[in-house]
């Protein structure tokens, strides 16, 4: 994703993001190089015509749909209008996607975390967020290294590589006859990945949400990198598991030696 300044009119700034975008998804891009921005699309929204509008987050009577974001007191939302592909009656391109954005960390290359949540892991292994309150449990993985958090209500494990496990082929469904289900591919970090979420009716009460995510290591190779599988007690969970798959970040990657 890119983000650059190109009109004169002061405080619109056009995103340039080379993929589709999800409704709902988090992304992350470094505007004008000193700021990380955490986006949320929501294509519901559309911004008055070229202008883009800054509100707080106590008042958001002009955009009902920002009530479902979890922003704290006293942040502010930026929208930023989005060229569409499609063009108008006069030929023109029109401004009719949107996207959300809020400040989560002041320095390029940092990754704050916001209240209430902590940073995992470090620059030369993979880094994520995690709500405070999810500690790391003692489970240990028979062939592939693992690492598990829970606090009660949701639980969540990372596999590394794990032996034996190719992705599905871009496209195909794995359950399409199971209700709740939803899967898409996702880019988490540049890399491909596939996301799967389940959520049962009310005539399935007791049963978990889960949510999975496989990275893979390049786009078409069924070779998963990193697999992530969620479970919690409520609908709410799953958007915690979406906002931590949304952060997470791998290690550069360094060039071979000459």
């Amino acid at each position: 994703m890119q983000s650059e300044d190109k009109s004169d009119t002061p405080g619109r700034t056009v995103i340039d993001y080379d993929g589709d975008l999800k409704a709902g998804q988090t992304y992350r891009a470094a505007v004008r190089g000193d700021k990380v921005y955490e986006l949320v699309f929501v294509p519901a929204l559309k911004p008055r015509m070229h202008q883009s509008v800054s509100v707080d987050w106590t008042n958001l009577d002009e955009f009902p749909a920002l009530r479902q974001l979890s922003l704290d007191a006293g942040e502010r939302v930026i929208v930023f209008s989005v060229l569409s592909d499609k063009t108008t009656y006069m030929g023109g391109r029109r401004w009719d996607r949107v996207l959300l954005c809020k400040v989560v960390a002041v320095d390029a290359g940092q990754s704050a975390a916001p209240e209430g949540w902590r940073q995992i892991g470090t620059d030369k292994t993979i880094s994520f967020l995690l709500p405070d309150d999810m500690k790391q449990t003692d489970a240990v993985g028979d062939e592939t290294p693992i690492a598990e958090y829970a606090n009660g209500r949701m639980r969540i494990m990372f596999e590394f590589r794990p032996w034996g496990l190719t992705a599905p082929r871009r496209g195909r469904r794995r359950a399409r006859h199971v209700k709740g289900y939803r899967e898409e591919e996702v880019r988490i970090d540049g890399k491909w990945a596939y996301l799967k979420t389940y959520s049962p009716s009310e005539k399935e009460k007791g049963q978990a949400y889960t949510a999975e995510l496989m990275v893979v290591t390049k786009a078409w190779a069924p070779y998963v990198e990193l697999l992530v599988t969620f479970t919690g007690n409520d609908a709410s969970d799953l958007r915690v598991a979406e906002r931590v798959f949304a952060s997470i970040q791998f290690p550069a990657e360094r060039a071979a030696p000459r």
